[in-house]
């Protein structure tokens, strides 16, 4: 006898229909709205753990910067990165290993834990720092002080830990931001250290003096490849003179006023 197969469900995690794709990963499903790969900066923040994220572009027009809100994504998502092979920013579910694909209304649909990364203990133990490089590839790491590095797959169904990747030391980062201008990882740890990160050796360099210590929650790099960061302790932007592969002085310098916020990751496409 044959299994009956119904019509796909967009949003049960169920191949209803047996043709081996779940949800909006398949084509019967209209529910995916790519992003344009194009200079702008999102956000995703919430105020507590048990809030699904509010997913903003950021307005760099105003002074001081603010929120233009897209919308709910639906689940409380951190460690974001934008992935040019297919337009759709990814993140991880907050307490969980499960992949968040959002796309460009704001809309997470989750795809399942990724089979191999390690589940979370608890709120020091959750994927904070994330960004997805040239490869493809999805690049995640816990908060607190460790030194492990997480490459997901995000393209397989269900997606998959590809690699972890040793670090020369233990570094505690709220996220790292990818340069494509010169292939390094680079972000502001909570205790004010800069860190470039070689993703091919994974060795780290510290770059200037330290900052003011903060929860630097969202990293993200523009088409120039300047490097900027969050503070949200203060609620304000800074570009970092990270310069190409870590040869800049380090300093900070203020941009911008924003909202205080909490949860919070950020993601660009960089325009390029």
């Amino acid at each position: 006898t044959l299994a009956y197969c119904g019509p796909e469900d967009c949003a049960n995690n169920i191949d209803d229909d047996g043709d081996g794709d779940i949800d909006c990963l398949d084509p019967d499903c209209p529910c995916y709205n790519p992003f344009i790969c194009e200079s702008k900066v999102f956000m995703a923040y919430s105020t507590n753990t048990s809030q699904p994220s509010t997913f903003s572009s950021l307005n760099t027009n105003n002074s001081p910067f603010t929120f233009d809100e897209i919308g709910s994504v639906g689940f409380n998502v951190n460690a974001l990165g934008y992935r040019k092979q297919d337009n759709f920013i990814y993140g991880i579910e907050l307490l969980t290993t499960n992949l968040i694909k959002v796309d460009a209304g704001g809309i997470g649909y989750d795809l399942g834990p990724v089979v191999g990364l390690p589940t979370p203990s608890g709120l020091t133990g959750v994927f904070d720092a994330g960004d997805i490089l040239q490869d493809g590839y999805f690049y995640v790491q816990v908060t607190g002080s460790d030194d492990k590095v997480y490459q997901i797959d995000v393209s397989s169904t269900p997606p998959q830990l590809n690699a972890t990747h040793t670090l020369d030391r233990s570094i505690h980062l709220s996220d790292f931001a990818y340069n494509s201008l010169d292939n390094k990882l680079y972000g502001v740890a909570d205790n004010g250290t800069k860190y470039m990160i070689d993703p091919v050796s994974w060795t780290t360099t510290e770059v200037g003096t330290n900052a003011s210590a903060a929860s630097y929650g969202a990293a993200y790099t523009d088409n120039l490849g300047r490097v900027f960061v969050y503070n949200n302790n203060e609620g304000a932007i800074y570009r970092v003179e990270f310069g190409i592969n870590g040869t800049g002085s380090g300093a900070m310098h203020k941009v911008a006023d924003a909202p205080q916020v909490y949860f919070n990751d950020g993601a660009s496409c960089r325009g390029t």
